[in-house]
């Protein structure tokens, strides 16, 4: 603020400067207000109109909320006298309002705050002061100063873990800067070192020797790897005796903001049968260990040792036990892909772990259409093999096999189709637009024969998910699916079709985006440890394929009965329980657990209930086995009822209830403390299982109590569909519409129809359906297909779908038929009976149907395929095709014939169920 005084003339000159009504003059030039360190004066003169004028000036500067008001300048001199009123306003912004901090990690603070209400919407920006506090009542005043944030909202990063902070915040504006924010009622403390997680332990193979000629190595380990810290581990470059392991884990340093350097990693582990620990020293996230038992079950912790303090991962079990007893099963899965520079790539799902036999090596043969063949053998460990100085205008014929002292398994085969025209090509690409929609887009340059492109889609992970097929026009160059699986990696294959006839296959890979979850922690349970003031909560994560992505913590919420406001504590992602301390006796508390990903916080559980009482000392050891285990079968199951342990002195948490057909446990339910009761479905009809039912608690699990019983039979059920009564069809659209259910594991119906009664030519059909009838037209599932019958696959067990069909002329779209709608069947499929191949593909020519097959999971148990075939039924002619084949061509059929084709495996246990289809000859 400037206060400028002219005066004219001579004599004796004053100046009053007052505030509000005080207009007390007490001397010669006297200023009433406060400018004490905050002012400067300045006096000249100036020639104004002839005439000489004095000016005197008055600065003000940092003005103060205090200085507001009305003030009046009275000035007078011999001969006259003059005043001015006029009012300071003050501009600067008042202090952020409704501050809050929020803990991210152990290194990091979210600040979140509102404007302030004065803020007359001018520029603004903020500062963020944040104090460590070192001792009660005494700050660390080097604290953190972040300015020109411009935004609401800003994350302190690189703060000291385990440690309580005191968040402030500044408005700053051109008029100046806002009070500090009061500091003490924002207080937060972060996280402490986040827990290590062992996240793999897998056998993997020592030295051996497969035969007098053949002797392979496996990999040694690191220099750094092995140096041991006790006499009882030895690492060295030479042979080793006994099973070696291969560990894990969660590397804390990859945090870029980590505020300490770890020192070492160290390993311990002993054997359920001796309490000796053993322990190695690492400076890596990964070792191998060396010298173990054979058929031991082994526990495993990892320590972080940092400069103050070590951490330590939760004891994870781990069994040694492989069998070498017979010949390991084939590989679970291959997959091939060209490169652009004549090289071929072969990847491979390894054989399913579940069955604990032993394998050494892989033995990879590729065959050229003129029977050359190149020969591979790699180790355990291998997963994908690079062949480089491939012909691309040949077949070639890709078959893998396991091996260990034993034998070699039964092989997977794979073929790799020429491409018809060396200098055109597709390229393939995909990218996810949302947690269940992803799009696939292509380039092409082939022209000539193209007729249309086969687009085929299905998870990385889920073995039991069946792979979708769709065509779509020659003109299409991208398609965007969706009702995909959130946080999936999905692989998709294009294939080109030239005049019927398929050319080759092009794949990409995408995963979709992560979700929050869609689903609340299971098992939610609350006991009391050591004293009445001390509860452990604790919970299971929610089932995988509802947590929508990578789990980051959890939220637990706890409040007493009737209080609307609860407490809140962020318990990290791989810990389970959080002991809750400090709670009145005789009070009634809820709590409830929501998990937590990247973008967002999941559903909560519902409250759970209970009364703080006075209570003894829980024994800290694992909880005897159940009592009075009984079996009764059920249709393709098996009812377990059970009693508490006898000894009810020490706390149960949950039971834990395993089957397996020839080994125990190969399938394990946690259930809560409880439960009683539980029913096991999906299982192998008839066919006797190894039960288990464990009792446990925070300190372990009990033995288990055992039991063999056999499920029951299959209930008898009718895969065909009701027939929808008939009505009118619409003239000039698809009539007789018919759905009948497949036998397969996911339901799958087949639709077929009659071509409209109108002479324009039908160029194809598009095929709609929707479970959700209200929704509008362009928003159902479309397909698009030449025939006249299409197969729905992956249908939802017990729901009901509509379905229009649409045919496509040469200029437009035809009329669309009326709904035709059914429901499928119910689950009660069973996940042990013989795995059923998957028919992947079907051609046809005039006198002969080429039937291409995925073989099954677990497929070491198949012996053979048999594919029967027939024009009144599938049955009427078989072959019996061995193991090694996927695909077969029938010949010397009839032209313009429908046939119907059957396929299913068989082996020591029996048949599995049919795979069905109907495939016409051409012309």
């Amino acid at each position: 603020m400037t206060c400028i005084v002219k005066y004219h003339g001579k004599g004796e000159r004053s100046i009053l400067l007052t505030k509000g009504d005080d207009l007390k003059v007490e001397r010669i030039g006297a200023w009433f207000i406060d400018i004490s360190g905050r002012h400067s004066f300045e006096e000249f003169e100036i020639e104004e109109d002839g005439k000489t004028t004095l000016v005197k000036k008055l600065h003000l500067w940092k003005l103060k909320t205090s200085d507001s008001g009305l003030y009046k300048c009275h000035v007078l001199n011999t001969d006259s006298s003059a005043s001015l009123n006029f009012t300071v306003t003050d501009a600067s912004p008042g202090p952020p309002e409704n501050i809050q901090a929020e803990v991210l990690s152990h290194n990091s603070i979210g600040v979140y705050w509102s404007p302030p209400t004065n803020s007359a919407n001018l520029p603004m920006t903020y500062e963020v002061h944040c104090w460590r506090e070192k001792f009660m009542f005494e700050y660390d005043y080097k604290h953190f100063v972040v300015t020109d944030i411009v935004d609401p909202q800003y994350v302190i990063h690189s703060l000291k873990y385990n440690t309580k902070y005191h968040i402030g915040v500044i408005a700053v504006n051109q008029f100046g800067r806002s009070n500090f924010s009061h500091v003490d009622n924002v207080t937060v403390t972060t996280l402490d070192l986040p827990p290590l997680k062992i996240k793999n332990i897998r056998i993997i193979n020592p030295v051996v020797t497969l035969n007098s000629e053949d002797r392979f190595s496996s990999v040694s380990p690191s220099l750094a790897e092995s140096i041991p810290t006790t006499t009882s581990v030895t690492d060295t470059v030479e042979e080793h005796s006994g099973t070696a392991v291969e560990i894990s884990w969660s590397n804390t340093s990859e945090t870029r903001t980590w505020p300490l350097k770890w020192t070492q990693h160290i390993i311990h582990y002993k054997t359920d049968d001796n309490n000796t620990i053993h322990q190695k020293s690492v400076w890596k996230n990964s070792t191998i260990i060396y010298g173990l038992e054979n058929d031991k079950m082994y526990y495993f912790r990892i320590e972080t040792v940092f400069p103050s303090k070590s951490i330590f991962s939760a004891w994870e079990k781990f069994s040694t036990y492989l069998t070498e007893k017979t010949s390991p099963p084939p590989p679970k899965d291959m997959y091939l892909s060209v490169l652009s520079n004549n090289s071929m790539v072969i990847k491979w799902l390894p054989p399913p772990q579940e069955y604990r036999v032993r394998v050494r090596q892989y033995k990879i043969v590729v065959e050229e259409e003129d029977g050359r063949k190149q020969f591979f053998r790699v180790e355990e460990q291998i997963r994908k093999l690079l062949v480089t100085n491939i012909d691309r205008s040949k077949d070639y014929t890709v078959e893998i096999a396991a091996i260990n002292n034993i034998g070699e398994s039964d092989k997977i085969v794979r073929f790799l189709e020429p491409f018809r025209n060396i200098s055109n090509g597709i390229y393939i690409s995909a990218k996810p637009l949302s947690s269940t929609s992803v799009q696939v887009s292509w380039t092409s340059s082939y022209k000539s024969d193209l007729t249309r492109y086969l687009v085929r889609y299905n998870t990385i992970k889920s073995s039991a998910s069946q792979p979708v097929d769709f065509f779509v026009k020659p003109s299409i160059m991208s398609h965007v699916m969706y009702n995909l699986q959130q946080h999936t990696e999905y692989i998709i294959s294009l294939i080109p079709y030239f005049n019927d006839e398929p050319g080759n296959l092009t794949t990409t890979r995408v995963w979709t985006f992560s979700d929050v979850p869609s689903a609340p922690p299971k098992d939610v349970n609350v006991q009391s440890v050591n004293n009445t003031q001390n509860f452990m909560v604790s919970w299971n994560p929610p089932p995988e394929h509802t947590r929508n992505g990578d789990l980051v913590y959890y939220r637990l919420e706890y409040r007493t009965k009737y209080d609307e406001t609860s407490k809140t504590m962020l318990v990290p992602a791989d810990k389970n329980e959080m002991l809750l301390s400090g709670l009145e006796e005789g009070i009634v508390y809820e709590m409830r657990v929501a998990a937590v990903t990247v973008n967002g916080t999941g559903p909560y559980s519902t409250w759970v209930q209970m009364v703080v009482t006075k209570s003894g000392t829980v024994i800290e050891q694992p909880p005897e086995p159940p009592s009075n285990l009984t079996a009764d079968p059920v249709p393709l199951g098996v009812n377990l009822m059970w009693a508490s342990p006898l000894n009810t002195s020490i706390p149960v948490k949950g039971y834990i209830v395993g089957h397996g057909r020839f080994l125990p446990e190969v399938y394990r339910k946690i259930l809560g403390p409880s439960v009683f009761e539980y029913t096991i479905t999906e299982l192998r009809p008839n066919a006797q299982y190894i039960l288990t039912v464990r009792s446990f608690n925070s300190f372990g699990e009990s033995k288990p109590a055992f039991l063999k019983a056999k499920s029951g039979k299959r209930q008898q059920n009718n895969y065909e569909l009701t027939t929808i009564a008939a009505t009118t069809p619409v003239p000039g659209a698809p009539y007789d519409i018919r759905i009948k259910e497949r036998g397969e594991e996911v339901p799958t119906v087949l639709v077929t129809w009659k071509r409209p009664n109108i002479k324009e030519h039908i160029e194809g059909y598009i095929l709609l359906y929707t479970n959700d009838s209200s929704l509008p037209l362009h928003q159902w599932t479309g397909v698009y297909e030449r025939s006249l019958q299409y197969i729905i696959k992956n249908l939802a067990f017990n729901t009901t779908y509509f379905i229009r069909i649409q045919s496509q002329l040469e200029d437009r779209s035809g009329i669309i038929s009326k709904i035709k709608f059914f429901t499928t069947r119910s689950v009660d499929k069973s996940k042990d009976t013989l795995p059923n191949p998957k028919i992947t593909s079907a051609f046809s020519g005039s006198d002969y149907i080429q039937i291409t097959w995925q073989p099954p999971d677990y497929a070491y148990i198949i012996r053979g395929y048999i594919l029967g075939y027939g024009i009144q039924q599938p049955g009427e002619y078989q072959e019996m095709l061995p193991f090694s084949e996927t695909t077969f061509k029938i010949k010397k059929l009839a032209p313009e014939t429908v046939y119907h084709i059957s396929l299913r495996s068989f082996g020591e246990f029996g048949e599995s169920e049919r795979a069905v289809l109907s495939v016409t000859t051409t012309a």
